[in-house]
């Protein structure tokens, strides 16, 4: 309804300031100029609707797409236009990008190495790289789309695959540029998902139902059980073919949803954009599933993701950096005793060794310093800080940090006094 009532319309044909692209070139030619734009009214309105024609059209977008000067129109219009009106509702909304997004996704194939040709695909990619801006320009705007909720990878791939060098070229530097920008945490080079090669029945099952089927996987093993021996294969490979064919955010957002269900109410729906606020909420898991260890690993896989989404919204939105470490720290130190208690339960004397939960908080400490000084202050049981010496080598990157707690007389009693210099005697001896 909320699209419906904005003035972004689809409509059948385009405008017919469209029709000339020397239109968008010699507007562009007064943009990169600047000098006085916004005393010329006249100017602004021209702007004002080639952007909005720009992004209404739906036919003959593709062949738009093959002229650079179209892409850096888009880019300069929307910095003057910001200039011009600071609280201006956008043309593009959130929820308009992701009808966009929902009608090439189903389609859409990372793995497809052919030129992008088509007028959805290339009005998508317009339409993102003008949310973009306006972002960059308006943060405050409660219009202002969120990034983490959209498919970057695909964007990004998606541009990869443009026929225009010229256009690819500058498209990628922009968002690349734009992503760094607001989304620190992302690298989509480094995280490049590898294809898995589909065969039956992945190969027939469309985006949709391959979710569906993941979600009713995990939702089962929530129902009745992780399998004997806690080997719950079937549904990690369900979970690789998703993460190699959808976008993170709805593989996240299904995984979580599926593993809060319970048989007796509705499966939640949890957004994107809460998920990366409150990471923590998987420890609201079922015990049961940590048990298992293919559940365990698709659950600190999306918990690392949410983590680092964390950890860059923390950073942005906190007026100082002192308390965004501490924030921080809290919450990390909340993450590794939970999964000290759920996997290692530091009240048996066998301990259930776990490579993935391991390395997870190997990470943790060393991302995090100061962390083990806070978790030893916190009273941690004495076989959970035995098991932290003897297999997490980053606890001597903290020895510093205890001996400046231990010279701290008045912040302990005796009693703390004691257990952090047992602790430190022991990482002295370990390491």
């Amino acid at each position: 309804k909320l699209c419906e009532c904005h003035p972004l319309l689809e409509r059948n044909q385009p405008q017919d300031i469209m029709k000339d692209s020397s239109r968008i070139s010699a507007l562009l030619h007064f943009l990169k100029e600047g000098h006085g734009l916004l005393e010329k009214t006249d100017i602004v309105l021209d702007v004002q609707d080639c952007l909005r024609s720009l992004l209404e059209m739906k036919r003959g977008v593709a062949s738009l797409m093959e002229n650079v000067e179209v892409s850096e129109f888009v880019v300069e219009a929307t910095k003057l236009l910001a200039k011009a009106r600071e609280s201006s509702i956008p043309f593009v909304l959130p929820a308009n990008l992701d009808m966009a997004w929902l009608k090439i996704a189903s389609r859409w194939n990372r793995a497809d190495q052919n030129f992008v040709d088509d007028d959805d695909q290339c009005s998508f990619l317009f339409r993102l790289l003008y949310a973009f801006e306006f972002l960059d320009s308006n943060r405050t705007s409660p219009f202002a789309f969120d990034p983490r909720s959209s498919p970057l990878k695909e964007a990004l791939s998606m541009i990869g695959r443009l026929a225009s060098k010229q256009t690819r070229d500058f498209l990628l530097a922009e968002i690349e540029t734009l992503i760094q920008k607001h989304c620190p945490e992302f690298n989509y080079k480094g995280n490049e998902q590898q294809f898995i090669e589909s065969g039956p029945p992945f190969d027939a099952m469309s985006r949709e139902n391959l979710m569906e089927a993941l979600s009713s996987s995990i939702r089962s093993r929530v129902n009745e059980g992780p399998k004997k021996g806690g080997d719950d294969r079937d549904v990690e490979l369900l979970f690789l073919q998703a993460k190699s064919r959808l976008c993170d955010t709805d593989l996240y957002c299904t995984v979580t949803n599926a593993f809060l269900s319970s048989p007796h109410n509705l499966t939640p729906s949890y957004s994107y954009h809460l998920l990366c606020r409150d990471p923590l909420i998987v420890f609201r898991f079922p015990v049961k599933v940590w048990l298992s260890r293919g559940l365990r690993r698709l659950i600190l896989t999306c918990l690392r993701a949410l983590v680092l989404a964390n950890n860059a919204i923390v950073l942005q939105e906190s007026p100082m950096d002192e308390s965004a470490d501490e924030l921080l720290v809290a919450r990390d130190a909340i993450i590794v005793r939970c999964l000290l208690a759920m996997v290692h339960g530091c009240d048996s004397e066998n301990y259930c060794f776990c490579s993935m939960t391991t390395n997870f908080i190997r990470w943790s400490l060393a991302s995090r310093p100061g962390l083990l000084g806070l978790l030893i202050k916190q009273n941690l049981e004495e076989k959970a800080i035995d098991w932290l010496v003897e297999y997490i080598p980053e606890s001597f990157n903290d020895s510093h940090m205890l001996l400046q707690i231990l010279s701290e007389r008045s912040c302990l009693s005796a009693a703390e006094r004691l257990v952090v210099a047992d602790a430190i005697s022991r990482i002295g001896i370990v390491h």
